[in-house]
């Protein structure tokens, strides 16, 4: 574990979203009403059926809703404690890298404090959805996930604070790091893989390589434009290449978007 002196100053904090007076409106007041109405409605079944049928009646009339209310007190108490699991995370920037209390992989294990370089970090991919409801959008939704360089990714959802701000933070301190020998290497004609696209001064592949079997390049002349239009990079073809007219690849999948663009209309352009 490396001491957070090796990090550098603190640059600024990033915590989980909170608990406010949002959560007043779409969680305890819901669970309130789900817990004390079918409380109430037991006492009162209870107490109405005593008089006339004796307790066994009463009993046997108002278990269920007993057993709705303590349902709806045990679900508040996950769904509360989910949040406190929320608002406990954080993301800390440091000159030198960063600090998280975030869990890793799918995002779905108990978080765990850790730290990296800018160095020990390959790249950030982001991504930004708009959620709907009875086909109206609603919010949008913005998510990122780093790539170290060992170990696997780390998701950095919308229940963190100022999601957007930690976006351009990380970038601008790890991008002008990966770019130098990133156009190093393709100026030496060397592949350059970014998550599902790799480029070369010669040409584009798509798919999962290096892991997978390679694909054939495609030769820059064959290719249109290249653009970011509704979350996926548009890979437009020629009318005369035997290739489909446009190509979409999710950017969620393309860690370094913008140094990827960088590159193709720098070095392929000249």
């Amino acid at each position: 574990m490396r001491p957070e002196s090796d990090l550098g100053p603190l640059v600024y904090l990033y915590h989980g979203r909170q608990i406010g007076r949002g959560d007043m409106l779409t969680l305890f007041m819901p669970f309130t009403v789900a817990v004390i109405a079918p409380l109430v409605y037991g006492l009162w079944r209870a107490y109405s059926t005593v008089v006339h049928y004796g307790p066994l009646a009463a009993s046997a009339w108002s278990r269920p809703w007993f057993i709705l209310s303590g349902l709806a007190f045990a679900l508040f108490l996950v769904v509360l404690a989910y949040r406190l699991y929320q608002a406990h995370r954080f993301v800390a920037v440091y000159k030198g890298g960063l600090r998280f209390n975030m869990p890793v992989g799918s995002g779905l294990g108990l978080p765990r404090t850790y730290r990296l370089t800018w160095g020990e970090i390959a790249g950030i991919a982001t991504d930004a959805t708009r959620e709907q409801f009875l086909g109206l959008p609603t919010r949008q939704r913005l998510r990122a996930v780093l790539y170290p360089n060992v170990g696997k990714p780390i998701r950095l959802g919308d229940s963190l604070q100022n999601l957007p701000e930690l976006i351009s933070r990380i970038k601008a301190s790890l991008y002008p790091r990966l770019l130098p020998s990133l156009r190093a290497s393709f100026e030496a004609g060397q592949w350059l893989y970014f998550g599902e696209v790799a480029i070369q001064r010669q040409g584009l592949r798509t798919g999962r390589a290096p892991t997978a079997a390679p694909l054939s390049a495609i030769p820059w002349s064959h290719v249109q434009s290249i653009s970011v239009q509704s979350g996926f990079l548009m890979v437009e073809f020629k009318e005369y290449s035997a290739l489909p007219s446009v190509q979409q690849i999710l950017v969620s999948r393309i860690p370094n978007l913008e140094l990827l663009l960088q590159l193709v209309q720098q070095g392929v352009t000249t």
